[in-house]
């Protein structure tokens, strides 16, 4: 198609004009407390990530905060706290498959500019008899991709020894996100003019709840038994809205509030819960040789309507061959445990 293509030089590299150099910051500030009774620990942390594609970044903001007590000699007591904080700046667009940027930015002219004399970005950088092409500098600089998305971990414990080889444990913890979504791409980026933009919003609650009683004891120097009651209590909800709009009355202004007309619309919401509730007999003899019992019983909200609750137990048994007479003059190995199972699920 094109004679002497050494008369048009280098042209442009489209790949250099849509990548950089990116610098990566990372801080980090920690506390920390200890005495007898309880200790502390609080973690602070930045991160910042510029992309390697331009106009994209990610910044991270955490804090971890730990803390434990001691109640009593026999009483312990403890929580935990991770909040963070992120913003991703363009860092989700689409950048592979078919019809991603940089696909793209492949399917430019070489003999088109990323930027003109007037340091103006050209909307179409195809020579004929090339089909229309945005110019993909143009897309990533004026495309606003934007999500912020908070997250809050936490749980609590307590762990109390009622009597000698008798624990009772319990902890609750929770997995909360909140994220919003801003998406803008403006009618300077469209050979019809008009713009676009959706708005989403998405919210996530986990929270979990386990108890447990444990009794551990060894006898007469060579038997050791563990026995374990408890139940487990799980939940899970999800939520999410989205809007689009198009078009605009203006490019300054990229939130749907500046658009015409809301296109379309949607909303979900989604949950299930589930309570456990578990016995398990653990026996060993002389350490090497082992056998072992459960029963858990799960009701789950995901399951069928006639049938809610499900039983599912399993028994197993292992012998440690490592820990024989035998064994010890084969110096290679280690370790050498047989085991058998069976269980429903």
């Amino acid at each position: 198609l094109y004679e002497n293509p050494e008369r048009y030089g280098d042209g442009t590299n489209w790949f250099d004009e849509m990548t950089r150099v990116a610098p990566v910051q990372k801080y980090d500030l920690s506390l920390f407390s200890a005495n007898e009774k309880s200790s502390t620990s609080a973690i602070f942390g930045y991160f910042k990530q510029e992309g390697v594609v331009i106009n994209t970044q990610t910044q991270l903001i955490s804090l971890r905060l730990n803390q434990s007590y001691n109640v009593h000699k026999k009483v312990k007591v403890g929580f935990n706290l991770a909040p963070s904080y992120k913003l991703d700046d363009n860092a989700r667009l689409d950048t592979e498959g078919v019809n991603d940027f940089f696909n793209k930015g492949m399917q430019a002219s070489p003999l088109a500019v990323a930027y003109d004399e007037n340091g103006e970005m050209p909307l179409l950088v195809n020579t004929p008899p090339m089909g229309n092409n945005i110019n993909p500098v143009k897309k990533f600089k004026e495309t606003k991709d934007d999500f912020k998305t908070l997250r809050l971990l936490a749980n609590a414990y307590l762990d109390i020894e009622i009597i000698d080889d008798l624990t009772l444990s319990t902890n609750a913890s929770t997995d909360m996100t909140w994220e919003s979504r801003a998406y803008f791409q403006p009618g300077s980026l469209a050979i019809n003019g008009v713009a676009n933009g959706i708005s989403t919003y998405y919210q996530a609650l986990a929270w979990t709840s386990e108890t447990n009683l444990t009794y551990q004891k060894e006898f007469l120097d060579d038997h050791k038994i563990e026995a374990l009651a408890g139940f487990s209590a799980h939940k899970n909800q999800r939520e999410s809205n989205e809007l689009k709009g198009s078009p605009y009355s203006t490019d300054k202004i990229p939130y749907l509030s500046a658009a015409t007309t809301i296109t379309s619309g949607k909303s979900n919401f989604a949950e299930y819960a589930m309570l456990s509730y578990i016995g398990r007999l653990n026996y060993s003899f002389k350490g090497k040789y082992l056998l072992s019992g459960a029963m858990r019983r799960d009701g789950c909200s995901r399951f069928g309507v006639n049938q809610r609750w499900g039983s599912f137990p399993s028994v197993s048994a292992g012998w440690v061959l490592s820990e024989e007479s035998f064994m010890k003059n084969i110096k290679p190995v280690d370790m050498l445990k047989l085991r058998a199972s069976y269980g429903v699920t």
